[in-house]
């Protein structure tokens, strides 16, 4: 007999640590609205191109689809890693090649992972490095006798968001993040410099404040 209530103690204190472990794990689907850096600055080079244009930087808009999988190590602290599609766009107002406005638009995939705190059952927040990688259009407004020159090429990007989220009732989500991100956009578009167009390497690079609003689910 003591055998038996030993061996229901024991399978009761396992389905408990079943229960205990999931309510440590979280998997969140996630909807992520916000703002991206303008253009700061484009770097020419070949087709008898050279040097750095500044630009006045416009920020852009950007937007996220992807999933945050986190755990608790304790009752209050954990790590998180995720994945997400990104697509956005940004533009800058560049001073040299006729005061022509620069543009670039980019999708890809970005991954990020980092640190989770636990303030209460409803109430979470994140720190989170991330990278991305992906394809970019960029565009020179008017820089052939006023009509726009543009090529596609390789996206990259990189930063760091501190975020903290609502679960409501386990499941729907609100949150609110701020951060900072750098990206590269290359591309090269053909431009004419008055000689005839000739193919230019045009790295468009842009740096500074993120912010935005998200809309989720746990599952």
């Amino acid at each position: 007999m003591a055998f038996k209530y030993l061996t229901l103690s024991l399978a009761l204190a396992g389905l408990s640590g079943v229960a205990a472990a999931a309510d440590d794990t979280f998997l969140d689907g996630r909807l992520n609205l916000g703002i991206v850096p303008g253009i700061k600055s484009a770097d020419y080079s070949g087709g008898g191109a050279s040097g750095t244009d500044t630009t006045s930087a416009k920020e852009g808009f950007g937007v996220g689809l992807g999933v945050e999988y986190g755990q608790y190590l304790d009752k209050q602290f954990g790590w998180v890693a995720g994945a997400s599609l990104i697509e956005g766009s940004a533009k800058g107002d560049a001073s040299g090649n006729g005061n022509s406005e620069l543009k670039e638009t980019h999708y890809g995939v970005q991954i990020n992972a980092g640190a989770a705190f636990k303030v209460n059952k409803e109430i979470h927040i994140e720190l989170t490095p991330f990278v991305g990688i992906g394809r970019a259009k960029t565009t020179v407004v008017g820089a052939n006798d006023g009509s726009d020159a543009s090529a596609s090429g390789t996206f990259f990007d990189y930063g760091i968001t501190l975020a903290g989220f609502y679960t409501f009732n386990d499941h729907w989500q609100g949150g609110l993040d701020i951060g900072y991100e750098g990206y590269k956009a290359k591309s090269s578009p053909s431009i004419n410099f008055g000689a005839g167009s000739t193919t230019v390497d045009v790295t468009a690079k842009g740096s500074g404040l993120i912010a935005g609003l998200s809309l989720g689910y746990r599952f």
